[in-house]
Parts: structure tokens; sequence; C-alpha cells
């Protein structure tokens, strides 16, 4: 699943995603992506970090708060060039496997999320 306000984002990581074989959700908010998380229980979550209403951080408290939806791992995409170690480190305590920064490198991402659900289901 993917939790962005930008449709154009969305759209991007929906089309990368898609032509490597995963099936994706979106949800344009943090209250849309909780409820398709809860409803759809996708096997990993990439979410923005900065949107308007609620935030990506604000979502892992969410998602960790909700017993349904709690094990579900979460990708974090930032437009930050570089997240200081600081930031890096509060999303890992939040419960993120990986922080990706924009511009998404293809690859890279397919890689984590990928790995995020092979960590999931050997778990």
């Amino acid at each position: 699943m993917v939790v962005d306000d930008r449709e154009e984002s969305r759209y991007l990581i929906l089309s990368v995603l898609k032509a490597n074989g995963f099936k994706v959700i979106e949800a344009g908010s943090v209250a849309d992506g909780m409820r398709l998380a809860i409803e759809k229980q996708p096997a990993a979550i990439i979410c923005d970090v900065n949107m308007p209403d609620e935030d990506g951080e604000a979502f892992l408290g969410r998602k960790r708060d909700h017993p349904g939806v709690s094990d579900i791992p979460v990708i974090m995409v930032t437009s930050s060039d570089n997240p200081s170690p600081t930031t890096r480190e509060r999303f890992r305590k939040l419960g993120a496997k990986a922080i990706l920064t924009r511009p998404l490198d293809s690859r890279y991402m397919v890689e984590a999320v990928g790995s995020a659900i092979r960590g999931r289901s050997e778990a």
C-alpha cells in the first residue's frame, strides 16, 4: 500500500511496484491509509513523511497502537536530500523498516519492499 497526499507521487510508486509484480492499493491521507490497512491488511506500506493533515510520524504512531496492523512493515519516503541520523533513528524507533529519499531509486525501492515483505513472512 502507498500512503501519500500527492497523486503524482502515488502514481510513480504504484507504477514501479506494479511493473515489478506487486499488487498495490493507495491512500491519499493518514486516515485513509489506516482504514485501508485495517481493511485490506497489506503486506507492506510505503508512507510519505510530509503530509498536510497528519504526517508519516503520526501514521507510524497510529499503526503501532493498532493491534490489527502493528506488524505490517512500513517504508518511509522523504523529500529531504539526506535525513539526519537523528531523524532516521526516530523513524526506526517508531517502526519504520527503511527510509527512502526522493528522487526514488526504483531498484532500491523494489528491494526495500521485497525485503520488508520477506522479513514479515519470516517472523
